[in-house]
Order: structure tokens, then C-alpha cells, then sequence
């Protein structure tokens, strides 16, 4: 009855013991070769544009022209001033760039 009694201890200190070992977990990146920027298409960037970098599929966080150009585009509510801090500073979270500065007498989002 006592070696039963052993066992369940050891084997409960075994558990405890496992319990507390951290396992490090890896993460995991999708790499998927390339030559163009066309072989990228199916590659899952959440919004962002696939581009074909040395050879690998990248998804990138960098803004087109267009949308640069867009983001510039003073609102028709948009808040007169006549330095940068007289904009909300709340702003910028409404800034696709998430900076803003006073152009021509308006705050507007750079």
C-alpha cells in the first residue's frame, strides 16, 4: 500500500513539475518564393500589398502614392490654424500616417 502511495506522489511531482516548465513556442512566418510581384497575390497581408522582395513574398506597411495623396486632402470641416498646435492632437488617429500639420491654414494629415 505504501509503494502505491510512493508512486502517486512522484508521479503527481512529475505533473507539477511539467506544469511548470515553459515550452518556448515558435512563430510561424509564410514564405512563399517569388519572381514577380504578380506570384504575391494569394499571400495574406490583412489590407497591405504583397510585393515580391529578393525573391520572397513580403507584405509591406508602406503607403502607395495615391493613397499618400489622398490622406493629404484637407476635410471641408477641416480646423483652421496657424501652427501645427493649434490642430486637435486627437487627430491623429483619424491620419492614416498618424501625423498631421498646419498647411496653408489648415490642419491636414501628412
Amino acid at each position: 500500500m505504501a509503494s502505491k502511495i510512493t508512486i502517486f506522489f512522484v508521479l503527481a511531482l512529475v505533473v507539477v513539475c511539467t506544469m511548470m516548465v515553459c515550452i518556448p513556442t515558435a512563430t510561424a512566418e509564410l514564405v512563399l518564393p517569388c519572381k514577380t510581384t504578380y506570384d504575391c497575390v494569394n499571400l495574406p497581408c490583412l489590407g497591405r500589398p504583397p510585393l515580391c522582395i529578393n525573391g520572397q513574398c513580403k507584405c509591406t506597411t508602406t503607403l502607395t502614392h495615391q493613397a499618400k495623396l489622398d490622406n493629404l486632402r484637407t476635410m471641408n470641416d477641416a480646423k483652421t490654424c496657424k501652427y501645427t498646435s493649434d490642430c486637435d492632437p486627437r487627430m491623429r488617429y483619424s491620419c492614416v500616417s498618424g501625423s498631421y500639420i498646419c498647411l496653408n491654414g489648415f490642419c491636414t494629415c501628412t
